[in-house]
Order: C-alpha cells, then sequence, then structure tokens
C-alpha cells in the first residue's frame, strides 16, 4: 500500500519538526495532495491514524486537501491551474503502477486537453509534481 508508506515518511517529517519545537502534541496536520497523485485521502487517513499510534502524533486531525495541477504554456508562458476529473486521474494511478517510467506530464498531455487562455497553444509542461505536500503543522508546546 502506497498510502501507508507515505503515512510513515509523513509522520517522521512531523514528528522530527515536533521535536524541534519541543512540543507536546501534534494537534493537527495539512497536506495537500495533487489531483494526479495515486495517493488516495481515506487510505493516507487510515494508515496515518495506524502508523501514529503511540507517538506524539496519535490523536491529530490529518486534514487533507485536493488540489488542482499547475501547468505553463509552451507559447506565451502562462501558469493555469487544471483539475483532473476524478477518472482520469484512476487511470494514471493504473498505468503508473504498471509502467513506473511513464510521467504524469506525459499522462497529462495524452488524456487531458489543455488550451491557453491567453494564446490559445495546446503544449504545456508541468510545473508541480509533487503528490503531496506538507502545508502545516499545529502543535501545543
Amino acid at each position: 500500500m502506497h498510502e501507508f508508506s507515505m503515512a510513515e515518511e509523513l509522520l517522521s517529517i512531523v514528528r522530527t519538526n515536533a521535536a524541534a519545537s519541543n512540543a507536546k502534541k501534534v494537534t493537527s496536520i495539512r497536506v495537500r495532495l495533487s489531483d494526479i497523485s495515486s495517493i488516495t485521502a481515506d487510505a493516507l487517513s487510515f494508515s496515518f491514524d495506524a502508523v501514529s499510534r503511540g507517538t506524539i502524533c496519535e490523536g491529530a486531525s490529518l486534514i487533507i486537501e485536493r488540489v488542482p495541477v499547475i501547468v505553463r504554456c509552451k507559447r506565451c508562458n502562462l501558469e493555469s491551474e487544471i483539475r483532473i476529473p476524478k477518472d482520469i486521474a484512476g487511470r494514471f494511478d493504473e498505468e503508473r503502477r504498471h509502467l513506473h517510467h511513464v510521467s504524469h506530464a506525459l499522462l497529462l498531455k495524452r488524456d487531458v486537453e489543455f488550451i491557453c487562455n491567453m494564446c490559445g497553444c495546446k503544449d504545456f509542461d508541468l510545473i508541480d509534481d509533487d503528490e503531496i505536500y506538507l502545508d502545516r503543522i499545529e502543535l501545543d508546546v
């Protein structure tokens, strides 16, 4: 389960930050998941609950926000947000499990029609390929 290893990594980062702040308890953690992330929010939440038992993070609220993909037009450099429909994101996940070398950008270019609002170009670069981003940690110190 990909989410379990992500939850372990998230826990490690949060615990390191909490220790550096001399925190007594972690009360909430906010993460952002890209629309093209293969991570499902429910599985990440379940996994985090499991790995955080007995730690300073046990019982912390895990707030998960889905965020759009950011692309840059190759002609005019306009940056735009693209929301990826769940069926396409699910297909990305399935294909990346079987074809590990396939990039998000390649799958986006094949399955998502992008037309720049400024110049009409259909060619783009993927700006942010982060699947998960730790946005905020709230602590009791």
